[in-house]
């Protein structure tokens, strides 16, 4: 209670103490002071787990009480030597389990726009969502980008995909995360290089893609798709760890649907369509022998003419449409890591408010 409540209000807060565990004023003084002394042994138990692990010395307070106790009762208490102490004890113990839980309950829809007020969330899960965003825009396209491009049949396209994103898809899940904890645990475990290595990893995942995109040789362009992929997955192993730092253990379920949510309306309702679009807007612009003398006015025209619901027959303007579609969507990926990096500013900050 001192240590709750300021030394002016320490009364008060004994006297809160009471009417919580007597709150319609049936239990008897003795039975009230009994729970007052259970809770102090409960305390005690907390002590000495403080003192005996050392990992449980950096948690808080409410989280050593959510881990302590549960419906069946508290930690073994070593001070109760009879049976009915250890009954007492357990009853003391489920009644503020309930408490807290019945208080949990009553808070829990404040839990959700809390973190949606986060600065570093919005930018994380907006970060994430442009993220899926160009991964599946490219990704829906890959095939016929091999097979248009660079005349590969059905059966080699769809061999060498499943290799190329086996491999890099693993490799990337798992480097992100392991160089987000190594980064972090260098420097004294700072979260912010949950952003940052993601958003390092976007920066030099452009370069890679563009190049996997623009070279004329098949094998060399297939070989740079491993790297491309296993760079575009680092982001979600962070991410998903850094959200649930935002919150509490009992809003984790929330924040990850949340995430989830905005990755996915925008990643999978908007990449692939996007990512077509433009395909056909550049189809149709190539096919005019006179876009490379004024591009910018043949595109409002392609784009016209897209709307009108044309479409090119060329299929080397096809091909190069696509190709330079999956480059410009691959440029996209400025603006997530701009966001990675707007996140990172103020993740600390929010870590401690969570």
């Amino acid at each position: 209670m001192r240590r709750t409540f300021p030394t002016a209000r320490g009364a008060r807060g004994v006297q809160t103490l009471r009417y919580l565990l007597d709150r319609g004023g049936t239990l008897a003084r003795s039975t009230t002071r009994r729970h007052l002394n259970n809770l102090f042994l409960l305390g005690g138990e907390l002590i000495r787990r403080i003192n005996t692990y050392e990992e449980d010395r950096r948690l808080s307070l409410k989280r050593l009480l959510d881990d302590s106790l549960d419906e069946q009762g508290g930690p073994l208490c070593r001070h109760a030597e009879r049976g009915s102490d250890l009954r007492h004890y357990d009853a003391t113990c489920k009644k503020l389990y309930t408490f807290r839980s019945a208080r949990s309950r009553a808070h829990k829809f404040r839990e959700e726009p809390k973190i949606r007020r986060a600065p570093s969330f919005r930018n994380l899960s907006f970060a994430s969502g442009l993220h899926a965003l160009v991964a599946y825009g490219l990704q829906y396209y890959y095939s016929p980008f091999l097979m248009r491009s660079h005349n590969m049949s059905i059966t080699e396209t769809s061999t060498a995909l499943a290799a190329i994103t086996v491999i890099g898809g693993i490799a990337g899940t798992f480097l992100g995360g392991k160089l987000s904890d190594f980064f972090a645990q260098r420097n004294g475990g700072d979260p912010r290089y949950q952003m940052w290595v993601p958003g390092v990893a976007l920066l030099i995942n452009i370069s890679c893609r563009l190049a996997a995109l623009l070279l004329p040789d098949r094998y060399v362009v297939m070989a740079l798709m491993i790297p491309s992929i296993a760079l575009g997955a680092t982001y979600l192993g962070p991410s998903i760890s850094a959200t649930h730092q935002l919150v509490g253990v009992r809003e984790r379920a929330v924040s990850g649907a949340l995430l989830l949510f905005v990755l996915n309306i925008i990643g999978i309702g908007l990449g692939p369509i996007l990512s077509g679009f433009i395909s056909d807007v550049f189809a149709l612009c190539i096919s005019d022998s006179t876009c490379s003398a004024e591009p910018l006015l043949h595109i409002s025209g392609a784009l016209m003419s897209k709307f009108a619901g044309n479409k090119s027959h060329d299929e080397h303007a096809i091909a190069d449409g696509l190709k330079y579609a999956l480059c410009i969507m691959s440029v996209a990926n400025l603006w997530s890591a701009f966001h990675y990096f707007r996140a990172a500013k103020t993740l600390r900050e929010d870590m401690a408010h969570a």
